[in-house]
Parts: structure tokens; C-alpha cells; sequence
């Protein structure tokens, strides 16, 4: 299935995505590396148990 965004879709894309970016950089600026990366291990592991995929 392809799916993709109107030209509309793609405007608001353009205009949100840099203000997510930042939130998140900022919400995650407390963890030094070795912390976003075990965080992130861990919630693929939690996507992949709720997905039935593999970790």
C-alpha cells in the first residue's frame, strides 16, 4: 500500500516537523548517550512485543 501526503499534508509537515524536532532534542537533552540509546533499546523492544516483531 503507498500512501502519501496532498500538497496540504506537506505543508503542515514542513511546518511542524522542525518544532518536533526541538521539543524532543530538548526533552532529551538530560540523557547523555549511553542513556537515549538504552532508552531507545528499550522502547524498540517494547514495539516489537506489541507488534510481534523482533527486537
Amino acid at each position: 500500500m503507498l500512501v502519501s501526503l496532498t500538497a496540504e499534508g506537506r505543508a503542515l509537515y514542513r511546518k511542524v516537523m522542525p518544532i518536533a524536532r526541538k521539543w524532543n532534542g530538548d526533552l532529551f537533552d538530560c540523557l547523555d548517550e549511553k542513556e537515549k540509546r538504552a532508552l531507545g533499546e528499550a522502547l524498540d523492544k517494547v514495539i516489537a512485543a506489541m507488534t510481534g516483531g523482533d527486537a
